[in-house]
Formats: C-alpha cells, sequence, structure tokens
C-alpha cells in the first residue's frame, strides 16, 4: 500500500513542480500587455481548479496517469493549450516525454 502512495505522490510532485506550479507562481508583471496579464489570471484559475481535481480526487497511480492523457488531448483541442504557448507556460505536452520515463521507472501504466 506504501508503495502505491509513493507512486501516486511521486507523479503529483512531478505534475505540480512541471506544469501547474509554474503556472500558479507567475507574476502578472511578468507581461507587458493588459492582455497578457488578464490571460494569466484566467489561465492561473484554470490551473488551480486542475491542481485542486488531481489531489482532491484521490486518484491511483494509474488514474493520474489516465488523467494526465485526457489533459493532454483537451489541451490540444482547447484554447487552454493556446492560451498557455501565449504566455510562455509549460504545457502537459510539453511534458508528455518526461512523464513517460517517470511512469516507466515507477512502473505505473
Amino acid at each position: 500500500m506504501q508503495q502505491t502512495q509513493d507512486k501516486r505522490a511521486r507523479l503529483l510532485e512531478f505534475i505540480d513542480q512541471k506544469a501547474l506550479d509554474p503556472v500558479l507562481e507567475a507574476l502578472p508583471e511578468q507581461y507587458s500587455s493588459e492582455r497578457d496579464r488578464r490571460l494569466l489570471l484566467m489561465v492561473q484559475k484554470r490551473a488551480a481548479k486542475e491542481k485542486e481535481e488531481f489531489h482532491d480526487q484521490m486518484l491511483t497511480a494509474s488514474q493520474i496517469v489516465e488523467k494526465y492523457f485526457r489533459r493532454i488531448y483537451w489541451e490540444t483541442h482547447l484554447r487552454f493549450g493556446k492560451q498557455l504557448e501565449d504566455l510562455e507556460l509549460p504545457r502537459f505536452l510539453q511534458l508528455r516525454e518526461q512523464f513517460l520515463q517517470l511512469c516507466a521507472d515507477l512502473q505505473v501504466n
């Protein structure tokens, strides 16, 4: 059971550190236009909601992996991914290979 929780924790730590926290910690002052500052606030609200969803649902490690790849799909098909790209913030898609390597290391599929 502990090993399962450790895998879950490592996956969440990766998602937080690499994908969500950089978005949440970005400062409006980093952007020169008012449009980008407003866009950042919208993107941060979405990222906070995503972080909450990953953590609050008590997902298993396999479910976290599944959710990660669903996020990639939605990120590429909805405007959220383009907004992250416009603001030069990390996207789930950009981190895909690193995430897959972590999954392989943890033996999570």
